[in-house]
């Protein structure tokens, strides 16, 4: 009888629900309502009395799959056991056979430098050398699967079972994870598709199939292990994942108010809608700016018809996470500027510095918006849209931005005041050059900007140098030059050791061909490291999204044999190789969402086998 009043408190307990506020013209945060209780009535004995059986065996269930998890916790330390004795034995070889070279070495160097040039000499060296060749070939596979040793590839968990079945080229059941290379799925633009928050991170996944109108996903969570690795909630197609101090917010339909602003703390009661602009879009009107402390930059696109329609711009808000659970929405566009357009943008100190036209009044400006209005800082007449804002950087509260018609482009710096902005460099030698400058990066640590510009002089003939700059006319020099129309730079920082290193793209009888280059903080220069081409087998990478860590670059990189796979480089050793080919052959793996957290490097990639899931190496 003890056990069936307990299992009437139990019911009880379950039987408690929530109401759903009504959706609203404006934005605002989803309001706590008090729950109601709904009474169960009284209960049949022998109703309670089978509930009461079905309890003890889901416990007994849970007790069995404890005891697998149990020994599957045994077997894995046995495993990893195994593979440091298989480490540290390959460490081991790997002495011998560099002893064995040098030792080699020094022969051949006695040989040589003998006055003997008989045949047998002749033959020896010619040995000498070949065993040398072998030798540092053997060394060269050793450092490859050392990499593999030690970058274990990992399933995060097989989430989708389902047999895999394509319509061409299209995954439409069994494919679990979005990879972008290898089927066009047509997804809106998001920063990240992989979030990080504490020890875990979100994900979308399929667990159902696909369909086209991508009406299957929902949100997953993860701690890294298979069992920590589960459905988090059902809104659907969840993308911009975009962390702050207490969770993570992202864009989702939670299938009642469309698409909207949520939010996650990594619990099911925590995963809530924040937004509701009463549209209830079919495809997400909204773009995430970036943080600032427990708050997101956000705009929501305007529509004639609120949907679809004519478009007029897109209206600025900010969100804050506060500490008892809700959510403070303000409105930043007071001065209804929504007419303008939220492109070319950096958040700094907290503020949300952009560059924007609008199209009304025939101006262009740059704007900051704070916790609680926008701010012209400057306005210029643009009647021909010729002028723009190109890229920007951020050191110690000064904004640096590049400015000007489209190919006549110089160095602009502000603190946020009409007063404090003005042009402090120019690349031009003469007013017929051409300026575009691209790609700045803010280097914090010693207070430098980086960015690459092409100019073309008035002979026609150009550079596409990369360059330095402290925010001084006198401070910003070009520190690597190169006449090549294809040559690109894309810039590194080591968030281990504050280490900046450069690629820099150039054309090769191979393709584009690619060279890394590390900061030298004594003369503020950038130093040769190796080149792409040298350093892999048969050259011809085409590298894409990538993750610097500790000294060592994980990427995608595209090769003829092996399709786009997940590609290591060893700055110190100066290795370059493949690190995993997810998808054996020369199809694709379509890598994607190259993302680390807690030690490990997580991704998403499609192979034969598992079809489309995430994977993680420990790194």
């Amino acid at each position: 009888m003890n056990k069936a009043i307990f299992t009437v408190m139990l019911l009880l307990a379950f039987s408690f629900t929530g109401c759903i506020d009504d959706g609203q013209n404006d934005l605002q945060p989803e309001s706590n309502v008090e729950p109601t209780i709904e009474p169960t009535g009284a209960a049949d004995l022998d109703s309670l009395e089978k509930r009461i059986n079905d309890l003890e065996n889901e416990t007994e269930e849970l007790t069995r799959d404890n005891d697998k998890l149990g020994n599957r916790i045994v077997e894995l330390e046995v495993e990893n056991s195994e593979l440091m004795d298989s480490y540290e034995e390959l460490l081991s070889y790997l002495d011998n056979l560099t002893t064995e070279i040098i030792s080699l070495n020094q022969q051949l160097e006695e040989l040589e430098n003998s006055d003997n040039d008989d045949s047998e000499l002749l033959d020896r060296i010619a040995s000498l050398e070949q065993n040398i060749a072998d030798l540092e070939e053997d060394v060269e596979e050793l450092m490859f699967d050392k990499s593999l040793l030690y970058n274990k590839l990992h399933l995060l968990r097989d989430i989708n079972t389902d047999e895999i079945v394509f319509d061409g080229d299209m995954c439409i059941s069994g494919c679990s994870a979005y990879t972008r290379d290898v089927f066009d799925m047509q997804y809106y633009s998001t920063e990240s598709d992989i979030g990080v928050y504490g020890e875990n991170i979100f994900f979308r996944a399929y667990s159902t199939g696909y369909d086209f109108y991508r009406d299957t996903s929902s949100i997953w969570i993860s701690d890294g292990t298979p069992f920590g690795t589960y459905k988090l909630s059902d809104f659907v197609d969840p993308a911009d994942f975009t962390t702050v101090d207490r969770g993570v917010f992202f864009i989702a339909n939670d299938g009642n108010y469309g698409y909207e602003i949520a939010f996650s703390d990594g619990t099911s009661d925590g995963t809530v809608r924040v937004t509701d602009d009463g549209h209830n879009c079919t495809y997400p009107q909204y773009e995430i700016y970036g943080v600032s402390g427990n708050s997101i930059f956000f705009s929501d696109k305007i529509y004639s018809n609120g949907c679809s329609g004519g478009y007029d711009g897109e209206r600025l808000y900010r969100v804050t996470a506060l500490y008892n659970g809700e959510f403070e929405i303000v409105d930043l566009d007071v001065d209804n500027l929504y007419d303008v357009q939220y492109q070319n943008h950096i958040i700094a100190d907290g503020k949300f510095y952009f560059g924007s036209r609008d199209y009304e009044e025939d101006t262009i400006g740059l704007y900051v918006a704070g916790f609680h209005n926008i701010t012209p800082i400057v306005e210029y007449d643009d009647d021909n849209y010729y002028q723009r804002f190109g890229s920007f950087g951020s050191i110690g509260g000064t904004l640096y931005y590049s400015f000007g018609e489209l190919g006549n482009e110089t160095l602009w710096k502000s603190n946020g005041t009409e007063e404090s902005t003005f042009q402090f460099k120019s690349l031009h030698t003469n007013s017929s050059d051409s300026v575009v400058i691209a790609k700045m990066h803010s280097d914090s640590v010693r207070d430098l900007i980086y960015f690459r510009a092409m100019i073309i002089y008035e002979d026609g003939s150009r550079t596409n140098n990369l360059y330095i700059s402290d925010g001084t006319a006198e401070g910003t020099y070009s520190v690597i030059e190169s006449t090549n129309d294809n040559h690109g730079y894309s810039f590194y920082q080591d968030e281990f050791d504050d280490s900046v290193y450069i690629v820099a793209e150039k054309s090769s009888d191979y393709g584009d061909d690619f060279h890394f280059y590390i900061l030298d903080e004594f003369d503020l220069s950038f130093d040769f490291l190796f080149n792409e081409t040298e350093n892999n087998f048969g050259g011809d990478l085409d590298l894409y999204g990538s993750y610097l860590l500790r000294g060592e670059i994980y990427l995608t990189a595209r090769h003829y044999q092996t399709g786009d796979e997940l590609w290591k480089i060893d700055i110190d050793s100066e290795y370059i190789g493949i690190l995993h080919d997810v998808n054996p052959g020369s199809d694709p793996s379509g890598i994607d969402s190259l993302t680390y957290n807690n030690g490990k490097l997580y991704f998403s990639a499609y192979s034969s086998a598992y079809g489309g899931e995430y994977w993680y190496i420990t790194v």
